[in-house]
């Protein structure tokens, strides 16, 4: 059954067809060589999204982008920036801080790097390059995994 799959996804992809149209259609063709009756398909599909813990996702990208328009991020970053600003790479620092403390209230990654990535990389790209400031903002947003309450 993998075997049709793979053949359409590549047969597709090759003659340049967007990948998530690819994608699709080969999952078309893996369920109708795997003989699923096709009327239940938007009932499953319906089923596997209807989750509790799928809807705080956007909801707490909601939160970070409030906490953004709201100020309560810019008053973290100042005090992330009062705590350790000082230190060499400070700028860096305060991203860490502000994100573990944005972690610890949002328990979403995503919505974690939304809120960083919209306020703290402007600043940072001043002092660091892009890569670097992107990699920190992404690596501080991670840290919502580990700290409860968390989406995982």
């Amino acid at each position: 059954m993998t075997l049709p799959i793979i053949i359409t996804f590549l047969a597709l992809a090759l003659l340049c067809m967007p990948l998530a149209f690819a994608l699709g259609l080969a999952s078309l063709v893996g369920l109708y060589v795997g003989g699923m009756d096709f009327s239940v398909l938007p009932q499953r599909m319906l089923h596997s999204i209807n989750s509790f813990p799928l809807m705080a996702i956007p909801l707490f990208m909601l939160a970070g982008e409030l906490m953004v328009a709201g100020g309560i991020l810019q008053r973290l970053v100042d005090f992330a920036n009062s705590l350790i600003g000082r230190v060499h790479g400070g700028l860096a620092h305060v991203a860490i801080v502000a994100g573990m403390v944005l972690a610890a209230v949002s328990g979403a990654a995503v919505a974690s790097a939304s809120a960083l990535g919209s306020s703290l990389v402007p600043s940072m790209r001043q002092q660091y390059d892009t890569g670097y400031s992107s990699a920190v903002v992404a690596s501080a947003a991670n840290l919502g995994a580990i700290i409860p309450p968390s989406n995982a």
